[in-house]
């Protein structure tokens, strides 16, 4: 099966850049895959990327991981998972799902993804 999968952007709890606004990107993993945004440079808390990736293949999820680029080791936001059952009983029909960000057991915001 195909999937176009594009993470259409995200609302985060906090700017983890002291000095300006964080330059989050998004990282997606499927079925042995991992596709990655550009950062969206100085977006702070509301990143938007205009990306899409073609997946070709079966998968049950989707793990989403958002970092904050930055110079030396990039500042980690959170990460959770889509589950995929939906799409693989529909294919063809295009939806939009939100994957909650957790780090530490606590909630760090949410990233909109259309498949």
């Amino acid at each position: 099966m195909v999937f176009i999968i594009k993470p259409l952007g995200a609302e985060l709890a906090e700017d983890h850049d002291i000095l300006g606004k964080s330059d989050p990107y998004c990282i997606i993993h499927i079925g042995g895959q991992k596709f990655q945004t550009k950062p969206h440079s100085g977006a702070g808390k509301k990143p938007k990327w205009n990306e899409a990736f073609t997946f070709n293949g079966n998968a049950n999820e989707l793990k989403v991981q958002v970092y904050d680029d930055d110079i030396g080791k990039d500042d980690f936001y959170g990460e959770g998972t889509l589950n995929l059952n939906n799409w693989m009983s529909n294919p063809g029909k295009s939806n939009t799902g939100s994957v909650d960000l957790i780090l530490k057991n606590k909630k760090t915001g949410v990233v909109s993804i259309s498949i």
